[in-house]
């Protein structure tokens, strides 16, 4: 079966893939041709949505080894996982810092709004889930959420220990910085120029 093109397919996907985006998603790129990405391809519209946790330091010194690892994994799950079900592509999950690509799988028609709306959503999610974190642990996760548009390059990119799918793009470290800055403003979710220009009248904005 791995020698037929539908079995060859299924493992070259799994290998770049790796399981950052979600079945449904899989499946579409299984049954149909060769992805774009496959090929490289430069000034791709693609939003970047990142979700970071600031009070990791705190939490450490304040929690039990257990139950941070506990905490940390039901923010994991509550974000990553859920931004892949809205069409993302996890490029990155760690403790402290996802990093979720939209319009990069498959050519949406408009990837900063699908963004917008999945970080809108994510939100309320995360304010529910301190709520929980907050009756078992006595303690809340501080984060802030940034969502950017930008034309990048898609393509495989490939080291001696992983090969993957990612994308390149200036507004990628903006995006980063700007999430930074939700914990100076005390807000949740900034977007960059891009994205208010495009949606500003399809969701309701205030300038920063």
């Amino acid at each position: 079966w791995s020698m037929t093109e539908h079995g060859r397919r299924k493992l070259v996907l799994h290998s770049v893939l790796g399981g950052r985006v979600s079945e449904e998603a899989f499946a579409d790129l299984l049954e149909g041709g060769p992805p774009d990405f496959f090929r490289g391809q430069n000034n791709r519209e693609v939003a970047v949505l990142i979700l970071r946790v600031f009070n990791h330091s705190t939490l450490c010194q304040e929690m039990k080894a257990k139950d941070l690892i506990e905490m940390t994994n039901l923010f994991l799950e509550n974000s990553g996982e859920f931004l892949t079900s809205r069409g993302g592509y996890l490029d990155e999950s760690s403790p402290d810092c996802v990093r979720v690509y939209f319009g990069i799988i498959r050519r949406d028609a408009e990837p900063a709004s699908t963004a917008c709306a999945a970080a809108v959503e994510l939100r309320q999610r995360l304010e529910n889930l301190n709520e929980d974190l907050d009756g078992r642990f006595f303690h809340k996760l501080e984060f802030g959420i940034a969502v950017g548009v930008d034309q990048m390059t898609l393509g495989i990119y490939r080291s001696q220990n992983a090969t993957r799918l990612s994308a390149l793009g200036e507004g990628v470290d903006y995006v980063r910085r700007l999430c930074a800055a939700n914990a100076w403003y005390g807000s949740r979710i900034l977007v960059d120029s891009g994205v208010f220009s495009k949606l500003r009248d399809s969701f309701a904005f205030r300038p920063m």
